[in-house]
């Protein structure tokens, strides 16, 4: 996970399913500090993963970081997994803040890869300040500042 860990995120406010882990290649990824159930866990199969979620709940119910040792402004266990996931799985097309991962800057800016038209559209959804990215598409990386509110449509390059 992209989060440090190991880290707490407090007593699960979703009822937690009891499972019983009996293949040694499953790996526990997040457990509920209550009980120390299993609340994530991934398995590799081949060259893909498999994550499980083990909540009975929704998953933006996991949305909160409350407990001890819980960061200012997080999205919590489910924004944390989402992020990972996103940042393991990029596709053809990504934007980042520091060339590495998406940040601050990356949350106001909306991103469509349109493959079959070439095309690739940014929006910054700030209408007050222009916000500077770095765009990844196909291996290539290139800075862009879009101004408040502005809508640029760009032609996609292929290596």
């Amino acid at each position: 996970m992209e989060d440090e860990f190991p880290r707490r995120y407090g007593i699960l406010g979703v009822p937690v399913g009891n499972i019983e882990v009996t293949d040694p290649e499953l790996q526990v990824v997040i457990t509920d500090d209550e009980i120390g159930r299993p609340v994530l866990t991934l398995h590799h199969y081949g060259k893909g993963k498999c994550y499980f979620l083990n909540t009975w709940a929704y998953p933006g119910a996991s949305d909160m970081d409350e407990g001890p040792g819980s960061i200012m402004d997080s999205a919590g266990m489910i924004g944390c997994i989402y992020r990972t996931i996103a940042n393991q799985n990029r596709g053809y097309v990504y934007i980042t803040d520091d060339e590495k991962a998406p940040g601050e800057a990356c949350k106001y800016i909306a991103f469509s890869y349109f493959p079959d038209a070439g095309k690739i559209c940014l929006l910054n959804i700030d209408f007050e300040q222009e916000k500077t990215f770095w765009l990844h598409q196909f291996a290539l990386r290139e800075k862009i500042t879009l101004g408040p509110g502005e809508f640029r449509m760009i032609p996609t390059v292929k290596l």
